[in-house]
Parts: structure tokens; C-alpha cells; sequence
């Protein structure tokens, strides 16, 4: 799949489709819902939603330390 096959497919893809890939991802989409959902509405894909969701979660886990 080249790089225009890739685009197109990422713009056809719907809230449905991208809670699915979430989903597949290991991302919990009940508690990451409005997350997901802003973030699709802004033209992110599942990929950056992974990753912010890995920082949210690091940022709770080291939510003790002040500086943070």
C-alpha cells in the first residue's frame, strides 16, 4: 500500500471504524470514548490516540511527583 492508498483509507475511515482499530489496539474505548472521539474529530487515527492515552496513563501513574 503506498503513501495515497494510506491517506485515502484514513479519510474514509468512520468513528465506528476508528473505535474498532482502538479497540484492536488494546485501548480501552468505554473509558477512552471522548477521547477517541475528539481526537478523530480533529484527524488523528488510532496510532496517536495510543500514544496519548499511554501518557495520560503515565501521567497518573507518576501523579505523586510535584514537578510533574
Amino acid at each position: 500500500m503506498n503513501n495515497t492508498q494510506q491517506i485515502n483509507t484514513l479519510l474514509d475511515l468512520n468513528l465506528d471504524d476508528m473505535m474498532r482499530e482502538c479497540a484492536a489496539m488494546g485501548i480501552d474505548t468505554i473509558e477512552h470514548s471522548e477521547l477517541i472521539e475528539e481526537m478523530y474529530e480533529d484527524g488523528f487515527d488510532s496510532y496517536e490516540v495510543k500514544e496519548m492515552v499511554e501518557v495520560i496513563q503515565d501521567r497518573d501513574h507518576y501523579s505523586y511527583i510535584p514537578s510533574l
